[in-house]
């Protein structure tokens, strides 16, 4: 089984409740060029899928990249989580935290071809009830690249928060 299929049969099982829940959907067609490593040039297709519900969430995302040094390249990303409030029936609020989730995930690319990339991420994430933000999360995670000899720690903060200035909407969202 390539990665790709781990990519999407994780997706189709994530823990997810549909009739209670929200999705949204994504596709971007980027080109851009003077970029310092490999090809200066590329064009990026981003398939983009997120969805939740009573149980928990799901975002998944794939690359392709049409580079003129090595070809096509592929790198998605996959992360269910499960939140204990919905799976115990228990209230896990504490303070600004409204839930705690379970979270795992699959980071692959297709890159380099002898030994592509592959790490696997398993932690928990912290769901933040702060007003003007639709979504301020910190997940946490242990990272172990299948290379790599080591584990590590990856902390991503994603966000969501709409505003107005005077009669206009703007919207602020984002991770890092």
């Amino acid at each position: 089984m390539t990665c790709w299929h781990c990519l999407v049969a994780l997706s189709l099982f994530a823990p997810v409740s549909a009739a209670a829940g929200w999705q949204t959907s994504n596709l971007q067609l980027l080109h851009g060029g003077d970029f310092f490593l490999g090809s200066p040039d590329r064009t990026i297709l981003t398939v983009e899928h997120a969805r939740g519900g009573d149980l928990g969430d799901l975002f998944v995302f794939i690359d392709a990249t049409d580079r003129n040094d090595i070809g096509r390249d592929y790198y998605g990303e996959v992360y269910g989580q499960v939140g204990l409030s919905g799976l115990t029936g228990r209230d896990w609020r504490f303070g600004p935290v409204k839930d705690v989730s379970l979270s795992l995930g699959l980071n692959a690319g297709s890159e380099p071809s002898v030994d592509p990339f592959r790490a696997w991420l398993a932690g928990i994430s912290l769901d933040f009830d702060v007003p003007a933000f639709q979504l301020l999360q910190v997940d946490i995670h242990a990272s172990h690249e299948e290379s790599a000899l080591h584990t590590g720690v990856q902390i991503t903060p994603a966000w969501d928060a709409r505003f107005n200035v005077g009669s206009q909407e703007f919207r602020f969202r984002g991770f890092a």
